[in-house]
């Protein structure tokens, strides 16, 4: 009878363990794919420096979309978190699709290879980003719901295990 107990101890014990090794291998893999997309996202910003440097000599007038644009870049690489950062970066998104717009009114930018090349590159990022933000999101469902396993919840909170924030 002892060894039975003695067995079942051992056993949850384990499981235990195995648990909160899984927890942390799988926060692990969320803080690469978040990394995949920061780093994606400081490349992003670079090409809005780019695209800003082939547009304000022509764009004197449009003083308004260039700096909104500025602002955006400003507020995105401040940002602090997955949920945030997301937020931030559709501000960005919106300033960009404003400025091209406004870049439309002027046949020279239409034109000019330099705009058409940064505008690619954003275009062909975008889509990266896209990519990795699903990739993002779906780990994170997964560590997420591996919290709401029975029991596991409660030892993720013991152990102060929070769950991961959605890029969205």
């Amino acid at each position: 009878m002892a060894w039975v107990l003695l067995f079942l101890i051992v056993a949850v014990v384990l499981w235990f363990v195995a648990s909160y090794v899984r927890l942390i291998s799988m926060r692990k893999e969320l803080m690469i794919r978040w990394r995949q997309i920061d780093l994606q996202l400081r490349r992003r910003h670079d090409l809005v420096l780019q695209l800003v440097t082939a547009v304000r000599g022509a764009m004197a007038f449009e003083r308004e979309a260039v700096a909104g644009l500025m602002e955006a870049r400003e507020r995105a690489l401040g940002a602090a978190g997955p949920s945030d950062a997301a937020r931030r970066e559709n501000e960005l998104s919106l300033a960009v699709e404003k400025l091209f717009s406004a870049a439309s009114k002027y046949p020279a930018l239409e034109v000019d290879e330099g705009l058409v090349a940064v505008r690619r590159e954003l275009l062909a990022m975008e889509r990266q980003i896209r990519v990795t933000q699903r990739s993002y999101n779906d780990t994170a469902g997964q560590y997420n719901a591996a919290q709401r396993v029975f029991l596991m919840d409660r030892l993720a909170g013991q152990l102060g295990v929070r769950q991961a924030e959605g890029f969205e």
